[in-house]
C-alpha cells in the first residue's frame, strides 16, 4: 500500500506557504517523528469562503497593501467570543483594525483602503460625478445583487432547506439590472475598473458557483471576462487565495516573476511503502481513497506494529539519504526564516531609532527656536503682547527681590534696600515706557507712509486685452504735491532753506479748503518770525511737530471726504408699477446706495403738477435729483449711479471701452426695440381700452428671436458677465412675463443673480413623501440650502413601473436624482453626492479619510441592516396585510441593540457633530418609533435621537419626516387591524 509524502520547498523563498506540524507517519512498520517541534512544508491552497473578504484581500493585491489575517471561523462561533464583539459589537466579517481604527463592512472598507493608501484615485475617483455612480453601483450590490443572493442560499447552507426558485428569479431580476447598466459600457461606473466592479465582480463570481447562469446577461458575461482578465495577475481565480503561516499574504504572481534566480530547491516527491497489519475497514478505506486519488493517512489506533522486515544495505542507506535530505532542507529553510526575520527587526529597529533622533532634534530646534523668539521679544519688543510679557516679567523680578529683602534685611537696611528697588523698578518702567513711544512713533511713520503712497497712486484698470492702464485723478495729483512739500519739511536743513521752503508752502497750502489750514499757516508764521529772530532751531523741535500732524491732516482730506458722504442720499421719483423705476430701485440696491424714494401717483395726475414739471419738463418716471443734478430715462440713471457710486470697478458697467459699448448696446436696445415694441403693443388696452393689435404682437416675438439669438453665443446679455443689460432687460422680461408670456428659463436666471443666489439649474427629485429614505434627502436638501424639481410617484398606483421612469431607473426604485445628465438612485448615493457637489463646506461629510470612512460604515450599516430589517419586519403587513413575524422582529431588535452599542462613549453617530450618518439612521430611526416600536430600552439612541430632532427642527423636520412618517405608521395600523 502506497502513500504520498510532499516535504519539500517551494519554488522561490517569496511564495507563499502554509506551515502545518508533521504527523507521525510510519515507514515500514516503524514510527518516523521528523523532530519534536520540525515542521513540515506544503505548499497549499486555501479557499476564503466570504466573497466580501475576498474582496477586500484583491483589493490589498491591487494597492500592494500587507495584511496580518486573523482567521474567523463561523461555524465554529469565533466571531461570538468576547475578544472580538469588543472589537466589532456586530460581530461580521471582515473587519479591520489600522492601528485601534475599527471598520467593518466590506464596501466601507474598500473606500477607505483606497482613499486612505492607493497612488491614484482610479479605482475611486475624486471627480464627484464619478465617485456617486461608484457609490451608487456599490449599494446596489450591498442592498440588492449580495442581499438577494443571501436570501436564496442561506436558508440551505444553514438548515438544508429546499432552494427556493421565486428568490432564485429575483437574482436574475437584479442581474437584469446589470446588464442594463452596462449597457454601450465597459465598466459599471466609469471608463475604467473601480470599486464598483471589483464588488459586483465577486458577487456575479459566486452566483456563478451557486449554480445560476450568466450566459444569458450578454453585458454581465463579457464584463465578467473583462473582470477576470484584469483582476487574474492580483488573485483572482475562482475565488483562491494563498497564506502563509507568518504574513499570512503573499506577494502577487508579478512580484516572484521578478526574481532572477531560486533560493530553493524544486518541490520533490518520494513514495515511501508503509506495511502493517490491517482492519477490513482500514483496508476499505484505503481502497476508496486510492479511487478518489485521495492521501489516506494511518492513525495509531488502528493496528499493531509488525516486527521489521529485513532490510538490505542498499535500502538503509536509501533510507539515511532520505532522512538527511528531509533535515537538510528544513534546516536551511529555518536559517532562511531566522536571517529574514533578523533583517525585518533590524530594519525596524533603525527606522525607530532614526525617527526617535528626528524627534529629538525638532523638539531641540523648537525649544531653542522659541528661546530666541522670546529673548527677541523681550529686547525688541515690537506688540502689545510683547510689552505685556515685559511688564510681567518685571512684576515676577519684584517679587523676588522683595522676598530676597524680607528673608535677609530688617529694620532701616531693610527701608533702604526697598527703596532702592522702587528706584530700580522706576527706571525700568521708565525706559519700557521710553521704547514704547519710539515704537509707536515708527509705526506712525511708517502707516502715514503707505497712506501717502495709496493716496497718490493712480487709478489702474485692465483693458480686454489684457493691456494695464492708468489714470491720474485730480485727488490722486493733488496728494502727491501735497506729499513732495510735506517729505521737504520733515528733512533737517539749516535756517536759510528752511525759511525758503515755509516761503513756498504757505500758497500751497492757503489754497486748501479744510479746517486745519488757518492753524497750519499760524504755525508756519510763528516758525519764521522766531528762525528771523535768530532763535536755536533745536528749541523749535515741538512747533515743527505739530505742523507735520496738521499737514497730514490736511492731505488725508478726511474731513472734505466726511463733508460729502453727509450729503442728502440721492432722491428717486418713482412708480411700483414701472419697470423701469424697478430696474434702478435694483440697480441701487446692487451696489448699496440708499435713495431717498418719492412715490409719486400717477393716477392722481401728480406728474404734471407744476413742482414736478419744473424738475422734469418731460413729466416721465423714474426721475433722480442727485443734489441738484436731475436725470431722468432709466437707463442714463442707472449708468450715472453705478459711475457715481459703486465701489468695484469693473463689473455692472466696465470701464473698458469695448466692453462698455456691448453694454451700452444692449441697453439702447432694450430701450429701442424690445421695451419700446412692449409698450406700444400693451399701450392700446392699457391706456386707451382697444384691443391689442396682432402685428404689433409679431414685432414683440421678432424681437424676442433676436434676443435669443444673441445669447445663443453669449452667457450675459452684454457678455460673459452679469451687468446692467442684464438688470434692464430682466425687468422687461418680468413685465412681459406677468402679462403673457413664459420664460422661465431666462427669468429664474437673472432672477438668481440679482438676488445673490446660485446659477443653477435646479436637480430633479423623483420622491415619494412616506419613503423615509426620500425624507433624507428632502432635509440634506433644506440642511445644504438646494432647491429641487419634485417629480412625485406613487407606488401604490405603479406609477414607478411606467416606462418612461424605467427608462431613466432600470431597478425603477425612489429616490432617483436627475442632476444635468447624472441619474442617480439609492439614497445615501445620493446624500453623499449632493454635499461633495453642493455644501459649502465638509461638516455633514468630512473629507478626513477615517471619519468619512466611519460615517460610510453607518450608511451601510443603515442600508443593510438596519433599514433591512424594518422593511423585512413592517412592509409585509402595509403591502399585503399580512400579520407580523416574530422572528422579524428579534432580527430588528438585534440591531437596534448593535446601534446602541455604536454610541458608547460618543454624542453622534461618527464624530463630534451632526454628519450624514445621524441623517440617515435619524429617518429610519424615527420611522420605527412611528410603528409603535418602543425606544426606552435604548439608552444611548433615546438622547441621541432627541439631539438629532433638534438639529433638525429649523430645516423642516415636522413638515418633511414627521408628517411623513405619521402617514406610512398609519396606514400600517390600519392594515394591521385588517
Amino acid at each position: 500500500m502506497l502513500n504520498t509524502l510532499q516535504c519539500a520547498i517551494s519554488v522561490a523563498c517569496l511564495n507563499i506557504v502554509l506551515f502545518v506540524r508533521a504527523k507521525q507517519i510510519r515507514v515500514k512498520g516503524k514510527i518516523l517523528k521528523l523532530g519534536n517541534c520540525v515542521e513540515t512544508v506544503a505548499v497549499l491552497q486555501d479557499k476564503i469562503k466570504n466573497p466580501a473578504c475576498r474582496s477586500v484581500l484583491i483589493l490589498a493585491r491591487l494597492l500592494d497593501i500587507e495584511f496580518d489575517l486573523r482567521s474567523i471561523n463561523v461555524l465554529e462561533k469565533e466571531h461570538l467570543k468576547q475578544e472580538f464583539v469588543s472589537i466589532n459589537p456586530q460581530h461580521v466579517i471582515p473587519t479591520i483594525d489600522d492601528h485601534g481604527f475599527i471598520l467593518w463592512e466590506s464596501r466601507v472598507i474598500l473606500t477607505y483602503l483606497c482613499s486612505a493608501f492607493a497612488k491614484d484615485d482610479t479605482l475611486y475617483p475624486k471627480n464627484i460625478r464619478d465617485r456617486a455612480l461608484v457609490d451608487q453601483r456599490l449599494q446596489f450590490d450591498l442592498s440588492t445583487l449580495y442581499r438577494r443572493m443571501e436570501d436564496y442560499i442561506q436558508p440551505t447552507m444553514t438548515y438544508g432547506a429546499y432552494l427556493d426558485e421565486k428568490k432564485k428569479l429575483k437574482i436574475t431580476e437584479a442581474l437584469g439590472w446589470l446588464n442594463t447598466m452596462l449597457n454601450d459600457k465597459k465598466w459599471v461606473a466609469t471608463d475604467n475598473m473601480t470599486l464598483a466592479d471589483i464588488s459586483l465582480c465577486i458577487t456575479v463570481n459566486q452566483i456563478q458557483a451557486f449554480g445560476i447562469d450568466i450566459s444569458i446577461h450578454s453585458n454581465v458575461n463579457d464584463w465578467m471576462q473583462r473582470c477576470k482578465t484584469e483582476l487574474e495577475p492580483h488573485g483572482f481565480e475562482n475565488g483562491l487565495e494563498y497564506h502563509d503561516a507568518f504574513s499570512q499574504t503573499g506577494p502577487s504572481d508579478e512580484q516572484i516573476s521578478k526574481l532572477d534566480k531560486k533560493l530553493s530547491r524544486d518541490t520533490q516527491t518520494v513514495e515511501v511503502t508503509i506495511s502493517g497489519a490491517e482492519t477490513l475497514l482500514d483496508h476499505a478505506v484505503q481502497v476508496y481513497g486510492d479511487a478518489k486519488k485521495m492521501i489516506y493517512e494511518h492513525d495509531d489506533n488502528e493496528y499493531e506494529i509488525m516486527p521489521e522486515n529485513y532490510e538490505s544495505y542498499e535500502e538503509q542507506q536509501s533510507k539515511r539519504d532520505l532522512e538527511t535530505k528531509v533535515r537538510l532542507i528544513q534546516r536551511n529553510f529555518r536559517r532562511f526564516l531566522w536571517e529574514k526575520l533578523i533583517k525585518k527587526t533590524a530594519a525596524e529597529w533603525r527606522a525607530t531609532r532614526t525617527e526617535q533622533d528626528k524627534r529629538e532634534s525638532d523638539r531641540r530646534e523648537s525649544y531653542v527656536k522659541k528661546r530666541e523668539i522670546c529673548c527677541t521679544k523681550k529686547a525688541f519688543p515690537k506688540t502689545k503682547q510683547d510689552f505685556d510679557l515685559l511688564y510681567a516679567e518685571v512684576e515676577t523680578w519684584k517679587e523676588k527681590e522683595i522676598a530676597r529683602i524680607n528673608e535677609q534685611f530688617s529694620g532701616a537696611p531693610k527701608i533702604a534696600e526697598l527703596n532702592a528697588l522702587l528706584d530700580k523698578e522706576i527706571k525700568l518702567l521708565n525706559a519700557i515706557q521710553r521704547q514704547r513711544f519710539l515704537l509707536r512713533k515708527e509705526l506712525e511713520n511708517e502707516k502715514n507712509a503707505k497712506l501717502l503712497e495709496k493716496l497718490g497712486k493712480p487709478v489702474t484698470w485692465v483693458t480686454h486685452k489684457n493691456k494695464t492702464i492708468e489714470m491720474d485723478t485730480i485727488r490722486t495729483q493733488r496728494a502727491r504735491y501735497l506729499t513732495k512739500f510735506y517729505m521737504e519739511m520733515k528733512k533737517q536743513m539749516n535756517t536759510e532753506e528752511r525759511l525758503t521752503l515755509l516761503v513756498n508752502v504757505i500758497p500751497v497750502i492757503f489754497n486748501e479748503q479744510h479746517s486745519q489750514v488757518p492753524g497750519l499757516l499760524e504755525l508756519i508764521d510763528r516758525e519764521k518770525s522766531m528762525l528771523i529772530r535768530g532763535v536755536d532751531p533745536e528749541s523749535l523741535e515741538g512747533l515743527r511737530k505739530r505742523q507735520n500732524v496738521l499737514f497730514m491732516d490736511i492731505i488725508k482730506n478726511e474731513e472734505n471726504e466726511k463733508k460729502e458722504s453727509k450729503k442728502m442720499s440721492p432722491r428717486l421719483f418713482y412708480a411700483p408699477m414701472s419697470p423701469p423705476s424697478r430696474m434702478v430701485q435694483i440697480v441701487a440696491r446692487k451696489i448699496g446706495l440708499d435713495l431717498d424714494l418719492k412715490l409719486v401717483n400717477i393716477d392722481a395726475e401728480e406728474l404734471y403738477s407744476s413742482d414736478f414739471l419744473a424738475i422734469n419738463p418731460q413729466h416721465c418716471l423714474p426721475t433722480l435729483d442727485d443734489n441738484g443734478l436731475v436725470l431722468w430715462e432709466s437707463r442714463a440713471i442707472a449708468t450715472y449711479l453705478v459711475s457715481n457710486y459703486s465701489t468695484s470697478d469693473d463689473e455692472l458697467y466696465p470701464r473698458d471701452p469695448r466692453k462698455r459699448a456691448l453694454v451700452d448696446q444692449m441697453l439702447q436696445f432694450d430701450l429701442g426695440t424690445f421695451y419700446a415694441r412692449l409698450n406700444d403693443y400693451y399701450a392700446d388696452l392699457l391706456y386707451k381700452n382697444k384691443p391689442l393689435d396682432p402685428e404689433k404682437r409679431t414685432l414683440i416675438t421678432e424681437a424676442i428671436e433676436i434676443f435669443d439669438r444673441i445669447l445663443s453665443t453669449r452667457k450675459w446679455a452684454a457678455g460673459p458677465m452679469f451687468t446692467l443689460a442684464d438688470i434692464s432687460l430682466c425687468q422687461s422680461f418680468c413685465q412681459l412675463e406677468a402679462f403673457e408670456f413664459n420664460f422661465q428659463q431666462f427669468i429664474r436666471e437673472i432672477n438668481q443673480k440679482v438676488i445673490g443666489t446660485s446659477l443653477q439649474v435646479m436637480p430633479k427629485l423623483y420622491y415619494s413623501p412616506t419613503s423615509p429614505p426620500c425624507r433624507s434627502v428632502l432635509l440634506l436638501a433644506k440642511i445644504i440650502n438646494v432647491q429641487f424639481d419634485l417629480k412625485t410617484i406613487n407606488i401604490f398606483d405603479h406609477e414607478h413601473l411606467k416606462p418612461a421612469f424605467v427608462a431613466l431607473n432600470p431597478q425603477h426604485c425612489i429616490p432617483t436624482l436627475c442632476d444635468k445628465n447624472l441619474v442617480l438612485w439609492e439614497s445615501r448615493a445620493i446624500l453623499t453626492y449632493l454635499v461633495s457637489a453642493y455644501a459649502k463646506d465638509d461638516t455633514l461629510y468630512p473629507k478626513d479619510v477615517r471619519i468619512r470612512a466611519l460615517i460610510d460604515q453607518r450608511l451601510h450599516f443603515d442600508l443593510g441592516t438596519l433599514s433591512h430589517r424594518m422593511v423585512e419586519y413592517f412592509y409585509p403587513t402595509i403591502k399585503l396585510g399580512a400579520p407580523l413575524d416574530e422572528t422579524k422582529r428579534a432580527k430588528l431588535e438585534e440591531a437596534l441593540r448593535w446601534l446602541d452599542s455604536f454610541m458608547k462613549g460618543r454624542t453622534w453617530q461618527a464624530t463630534d457633530h451632526f454628519t450624514l450618518a445621524d441623517l440617515a439612521l435619524c429617518v429610519t430611526v424615527s420611522q420605527i418609533e412611528a410603528f409603535g416600536w418602543n425606544l426606552n430600552a435604548y439608552t444611548k439612541i433615546k438622547p441621541w435621537l432627541k439631539l438629532c430632532k433638534e438639529y433638525l427642527e429649523p430645516h423642516g423636520y415636522d413638515e418633511i419626516n414627521e408628517h411623513g412618517s405619521e402617514v406610512l405608521a398609519n396606514y400600517f395600523m390600519s392594515r394591521l387591524k385588517h
